[in-house]
């Protein structure tokens, strides 16, 4: 990738996060710690934070990583909304990922997404969520639309 789209993914991960965290600053209500595992392109395994600004918009950011030669990893940050619902909740989600394989700076290439992500929540009553989402992604450096994993999610409430 050429620096200048690598200057630029960077400047734009920062702004989401800086954004997030100056949202979540001056609102409030719930946090939730996530376990993911995501099948796609890599096997990835995360933990994330979820804020609830209210009972249905929330942002949050994930870091994953895939346990494989070369450890790709991925960093995503975004927001979104759930439906109405006492356990069973849609969810339509937005967010901006980027994944770098390998760690070696030599060789690192990274891959920006914008993603669409669709699912199913379930809160069970005790603080605890589980869903199931997929990523509808569009990839700017091919200038692609695809869906691009399924993501499934274990969450508690603090």
């Amino acid at each position: 990738m050429k620096e200048g789209k690598t200057l630029s993914v960077k400047l734009l991960t920062t702004l989401c996060a800086l954004l997030f965290f100056q949202a979540a600053g001056v609102a409030q209500s719930s946090h939730q710690i996530n376990v993911s595992f995501v099948l796609s392109g890599h096997i990835f395994v995360g933990v994330g934070y979820t804020y609830g600004f209210d009972a249905n918009w929330q942002a949050g950011m994930t870091v994953m990583l895939a346990p494989e030669k070369g450890l790709p990893m991925a960093f995503n940050v975004g927001g979104g909304y759930l439906g109405k619902g006492e356990h069973w909740r849609a969810r339509w989600w937005g967010e901006f990922m980027v994944i770098a394989s390998p760690p070696d700076p030599k060789e690192r290439k990274y891959l920006p997404l914008i993603n669409f992500v669709p699912g199913l929540v379930y809160y069970n009553g005790d603080q605890t969520t589980y869903s199931a989402e997929a990523w509808l992604s569009f990839l700017p450096i091919q200038k692609k639309f695809a869906p691009t994993g399924l993501e499934f999610q274990v969450g508690r409430r603090f």
